[in-house]
This record gives structure tokens, sequence and C-alpha cells, in this order.
């Protein structure tokens, strides 16, 4: 049954799912009058319970039968990389500058000179700002592709979100983080069994409850700082009430 529902939700954003499916839930418990006790435990219940059936999913999936990982960063990072130099034209974009493999990062010297060569495969005089500009946010993508950690990263998710200061929607888990998404859905569930007997402020332990859960399975698979610090001020919120 966990595995069926699993292939419904496989081809969407299962990472996404599995961190929002108790913000969602929250959602709809504010939608419910207060007085309804016994509807707001058991949606709240019911959204943790499908929020630990999709990190199953994610646990089991992370690997093909091939010892393949699902959604690796170089395969989600390589496909970013390239619709962000889509956005400008070239004169040939095979020759953009990039660090070899393993060499690390540009020196501030080779930096400046992989730039100015940027600026010259712009296609037009105008074009040259954009292209610098793109290619900064490869060349971000390219060092993230590069670093040791990202071999064991699986379920890879990528989105451009504040351009302005380079902030992305960058989410993805590997062997160690994977137990620690498994552990906290299953403990939400059974903590929200357990309040089951909470009979003052239901709706609003409920809802936090499950804010809670987002900002805690946030942490565990954001890759960009930005991101962590957002979803880590989330579960500060809850905690305080």
């Amino acid at each position: 049954m966990f595995q069926y529902i699993y292939e419904l939700i496989a081809d969407y954003f299962t990472l996404t799912w599995c961190i929002f499916m108790p913000l969602f839930t929250a959602a709809v418990l504010i939608l419910i009058p207060s007085g309804w006790k016994g509807l707001i435990k058991s949606v709240a219940v019911l959204g943790a319970v499908l929020t630990f059936v999709i990190s199953i999913g994610l646990y089991t999936g992370y690997k093909d039968d091939n010892d393949v990982i699902k959604d690796d960063v170089e395969t989600v990072l390589t496909a970013a990389k390239e619709e962000i130099l889509g956005q400008v034209e070239w004169k040939n974009s095979s020759s953009l500058p990039f660090p070899a493999a393993g060499k690390g990062s540009y020196t501030p010297e080779e930096y400046e000179v992989a730039k100015e060569k940027v600026r010259n495969l712009a296609a037009s005089e105008n074009a040259k700002d954009d292209a610098v500009r793109v290619w900064k946010q490869a060349l971000e993508l390219h060092y993230a592709m590069e670093a040791k950690s990202s071999d064991h990263l699986g379920h890879a998710e990528w989105a451009p979100w504040i351009s302005l200061f380079n902030v992305n929607y960058f989410l993805a888990v590997d062997g160690l983080s994977l137990p620690l998404i498994l552990l906290t859905t299953l403990l939400s569930v059974l903590c929200l069994v357990y309040s089951w007997t909470i009979e003052k402020g239901t709706k609003g332990y409920y809802v936090l409850f499950l804010l809670l859960e987002t900002g805690l399975l946030g942490v565990f698979c954001a890759l960009d700082f930005f991101l962590f610090y957002v979803f880590w001020e989330i579960v500060l919120l809850p905690m305080y009430f």
C-alpha cells in the first residue's frame, strides 16, 4: 500500500511533498471550526501519516535496482545550469570557462580572466552584463556539483527563488538525513496520536505541531543557507508557544 501511494506522486517533487504536507494539513485545520475537535485530530493524524508514507518512499527509492541514486545532484544541477545559460545568446556556449573537474574553485586572477572571456563570448555588446550574471549563477552550480559531499545526494530539487540575492530553492538528502527524516515523520505520527486526549487549545496545538514538523523536515533537506535559516526559524516559532 505504501509503495502504491508513493508511486502515485513519484513524478512530482517528493521532497517538497514530504516537507510541506504537514503545512498543507495545518492550513486545512485552520478552516475547520475549533469545536470540531474530533475532526481536527483525525485530519492532523491523517496528514502526519501521509507524510510518513512519503518518507518511506523517499527512503526506499533513494537508489534504484542498479544502485544508482535517484535524481542525483549532478543530473539536476546540470539541467539547471543549462537552463540558466540558455537565458543569454552566445557566440559559442561550449567554450564557456569553468574549472576542470577536481580542480576546485578559481583563484581571483583566474576568475577575472574567465569573466573577461565570458564577456567576449556574449553574442552582442548589450548582452555582456547579462552573460556575466548568468555565468556567475552557473558557476555556483558548478562548484556545488564538484563538492565531494554531493556524490551521495539524491532526490535533489533546484529552482531559482530570490535572484537578487542569489538565493535558490535547493533540496537534497543523503544517507545521513534520510533516516532522520524517517524518524521525524514516525515520531510525529506517534506524538499526534498520543496527544489525542488534549481538549484545551486543540486546534492551535495541532496546527503548531504540524508547522514544527515542516520546519524539522526542511532543516534536514535544505542545501541553500538562506532556505535552511527559514526552516530553522519555522522550527523555533511553534516551540515558543
